[in-house]
């Protein structure tokens, strides 16, 4: 996939048309309003809110024989609305955060969490929010170079869950990164790391659907943990080089291990190695996975898929970049005869 983008502010304004026999489309950028911030006279408390938006416009024609006229369809749809509040108390130790989607069709409970500073390398936070595997997932989509995730989150992840975990910055990590946490190894959202599930002809229900709620996630722990080291003050909440100074990398290690998963759904564990590179205005990233699964009778771990992410972009200024990718899952044929 290729692409140019345009970007203004904090988020990534990009255009990447697809195109496929008659059909075209093309996703706008992620508007944003905000954050509103309020603050005590201190400046010890603060509220902040903020409107994210991103619209899909498509344009289809579809011929329909030599007899038949062409149709023609347009129009446009709400991709995404997000509603955030954020603040913090106590100086800063104590921060929470509250995320809905309020797209058409998808009233959904995103993040809601509390986030507390023991030190200034020790962080503890708890609720839902997404797991530490890959710092790929854990940006924001504000701040992605293309307009959507790449599909290998869809088939290795990673999703929210409810749990709690200890981090010395877990959006910002320093030089040397690190989170720990254990969750509750069911995804609170069944947009990313379905691949298994799907692979099996699982359907899934959507827990953190407000209208029409899923079944209650069954427990049964995942622990994660994530390991980075970041050079030169790289920024890691994008992975566009929108500073455009001397050479900076980051290196990072994501580890998961679900104690009891679902046959069929869960993967009993997963690892993820990314790579970040980024030189005034080129930025360079990649990332590899591998997911084992339980199958058979006898419920042995077996290599279940193996995927890929590789990008690259050039930052021309501050409004317009050059970017592509090619991304790559691969189920292993132990598990494609597992799941017939």
């Amino acid at each position: 996939m290729a692409g140019v983008s345009f970007g203004s502010g904090a988020g990534q304004c990009s255009e990447a048309p697809q195109l496929e026999p008659e059909y075209q489309e093309a996703i706008t950028s992620q508007s944003s309003i905000g954050p509103f911030e309020l603050s005590s006279a201190d400046s010890s408390s603060r509220i902040r809110f903020q409107f994210a938006s991103q619209l899909r416009m498509f344009y289809r024609s579809r011929d329909e024989g030599s007899e038949k006229q062409r149709i023609d369809m347009q129009g446009m749809i709400a991709r995404r609305i997000r509603l955030t509040l954020a603040g913090s108390l106590m100086k800063s130790a104590l921060s929470f955060k509250l995320h809905l989607s309020t797209a058409p069709h998808s009233l959904e409970l995103m993040d809601h969490y509390f986030n507390y500073r023991i030190r200034p390398h020790l962080n503890f936070r708890f609720g839902q929010y997404k797991v530490p595997f890959s710092r790929y997932r854990i940006q924001s989509f504000q701040q992605l170079t293309f307009v959507d995730w790449a599909m290998v989150t869809k088939y290795f992840g990673a999703e929210r869950q409810m749990g709690l975990a200890l981090h010395n910055g877990y959006e910002k990590p320093p030089k040397w990164g690190y989170a720990l946490g254990v969750f509750t190894g069911g995804n609170a959202r069944i947009s990313h790391n379905v691949g298994l599930a799907i692979l099996y002809g699982h359907e899934l229900a959507n827990p953190s659907d407000l209208s029409y709620p899923g079944p209650k996630i069954e427990y049964h722990p995942e622990l994660f943990l994530h390991l980075s080291l970041n050079t030169n003050g790289i920024q890691v909440c994008s992975d566009t080089d929108k500073e455009r100074r001397g050479p900076r990398y980051s290196i990072g290690l994501s580890v998961a291990w679900d104690i009891d998963p679902e046959p069929g759904v869960d993967y009993s564990a997963r690892v993820s190695q990314e790579l970040l590179f980024k030189y005034r205005g080129v930025s360079a990233f990649c990332i590899g996975y591998a997911g084992l699964s339980e199958m058979g009778a006898s419920r042995n771990s077996h290599l279940a898929a193996l995927g890929g992410l590789f990008q690259t972009a050039y930052r021309i200024d501050d409004r317009c970049e050059v970017s592509a990718r090619y991304a790559i899952a691969d189920f292993t044929t132990v598990a494609i005869d597992d799941a017939r």
